[in-house]
């Protein structure tokens, strides 16, 4: 009876497991840009959800671009998820975090200050 616990035990906890390292990776980027914002205090993330450690929403965006070869359903999806308010959103792709833009103007915004940032 104890052995055809053990099993049950650890598919039960996977979910769980998995929430928590989905939860940990935006909390803990959510801490490193507070730690690292400007000395203004106006920096703010823009929504969306950073995703699992290293996978993050990889999989769904190399669905949407490699096997459906529809890269427009997969920004529209997150267009509808998010809202147009300002053009953009955060995650996690190939184990980096990153910041999709969609609007011309937050386009012109990002190529045109980031010059001006020290990299």
């Amino acid at each position: 009876m104890a052995m055809g616990l053990w099993p049950t035990v650890v598919i039960g906890l996977l979910p769980l497991v998995g929430w928590l390292l989905w939860w940990w990776n935006d909390v803990w980027y959510g801490f490193v840009m507070a730690t690292l914002r400007s000395s203004k205090g106006d920096t703010k993330l823009p929504p969306g959800k950073m995703g699992l450690p290293i996978l993050g929403d990889t999989i769904s965006f190399l669905y949407y671009f490699k096997f459906l070869r529809r890269p427009d359903d997969y920004i529209n999806s997150k267009r509808h998820k998010y809202g147009d308010g300002i053009g953009m959103y955060k995650t996690h792709l190939f184990g980096k975090p990153s910041v999709i833009t969609y609007l011309p103007v937050t386009n012109k915004l990002g190529f045109t200050t980031c010059c001006k940032s020290n990299f």
